[in-house]
């Protein structure tokens, strides 16, 4: 049986991949938050039910799956969510890309220090906070369409920032 301190260098190795796997299938920040708490404190409950035989990421990600099953049945009376089938889709996809993602994710912190004050505070206030764009322009001072510009420059630099260190970094691996 795992100790907890080996349950903890496992989870952590699959803490970024599931962040990705839950943010997609549920396009909500704090519902990401709240699942990967939830999925921590499963899999913590049920560690000494683990196969340590099996990967330890299969078994994380069958849990956020369950997790996320149990949040959509929970969120379709209020709005329209993605197809179980999308959702095994993404949970392969986040587990396959789980390292990139992780560079990924470092690169985005280089880049956002790369941004002014003023559209780290915007994107800070949109995604870190999960802020509407009204309650932003009248935080900010700005307009609405100010803000808005600013969110879709700040993303249009963070993209190419992050892609240019990503195609360098994948250079240097070769």
């Amino acid at each position: 049986m795992l100790k907890n301190q080996a349950f903890l260098k496992l989870f952590l190795q699959e803490e970024r991949p599931l962040m990705a796997y839950l943010l997609s299938a549920t396009g909500d920040v704090h519902a990401t938050d709240d699942l990967l708490q939830s999925v921590a404190c499963i899999l913590l409950e049920k560690l000494s039910e683990y196969d340590e035989t099996r990967p330890f990421g299969g078994w994380a990600f069958g849990v956020a799956r369950l997790e996320v099953i149990k949040w959509r049945q929970k969120a379709c009376r209020l709005r329209e969510v993605i197809s179980e089938e999308s959702m095994r889709l993404l949970a392969e996809t986040a587990a396959e890309h789980g390292p990139e993602t992780d560079q990924r994710y470092s690169f985005l912190r280089e880049c956002l220090q790369k941004l002014g004050d003023a559209a780290r505070r915007v994107m800070d206030m949109k995604y870190g906070q999960g802020r509407k764009i009204a309650e932003i322009a009248a935080a900010t001072d700005r307009s609405v369409p100010a803000v808005e510009m600013i969110l879709v420059r700040s993303r249009r630099n963070l993209r190419k920032c992050v892609e240019h260190k990503m195609s360098r970094f994948m250079e240097n691996t070769r």
